[in-house]
């Protein structure tokens, strides 16, 4: 890449490509890219090769952060539709068939399929959590029931 308007000795901006694509990069004492602006408002960090148009940043080798918030959009994008009366809980002779016949849970991704599609989504895997959490929650407060059932059958005999 020619070091049009030198940003330092180990950095550069570059014109234009034949897309229109212009970019920032900032590079080690090895001409290695560290860190890419690109005019689209994608940022590359550790590598300047980065091809997925649904994302604006793109970490090389991981992120060490102490916080992550993510943003749900509406109220309705939470799991906790697991606690309406309409929810479809499904019984657990159900759930053992479908681990038996697909070796996961439902309503989750396989391992499979989250290598297919190149990882998966933190905020949808978190509210899938949620969900067979919730949905844990109602079996066991079922099953309490039903042992409160047994024990008044077992003290009345």
């Amino acid at each position: 890449m020619p070091n049009n308007n030198s940003v330092d000795p180990n950095s550069d901006t570059s014109t234009p490509n034949s897309s229109g694509i212009t970019r920032i990069r900032f590079s080690d004492m090895a001409n290695k890219s560290s860190m890419v602006i690109f005019n689209t408002g994608k940022i590359t960090i550790g590598t300047d090769q980065y091809d997925n148009s649904d994302y604006r940043l793109f970490v090389k080798d991981g992120i060490k952060t102490e916080k992550i918030k993510v943003e749900l959009a509406s109220t309705g994008g939470w799991a906790d539709y697991v606690f309406n009366d309409k929810y479809h809980l499904m019984p657990l002779k159900e759930v053992e068939n479908f681990i038996s016949e697909n070796k996961h849970l439902p309503n989750m991704p396989s391992a499979e399929k989250i290598v297919e599609d190149g990882g998966f989504e933190l905020k949808e895997m978190n509210i899938k959590l949620l969900e067979k959490i919730e949905e844990l929650t109602l079996y066991i407060i079922e099953q309490d029931k039903r042992i409160g059932i047994l024990e008044t059958k077992l003290q009345g005999n």
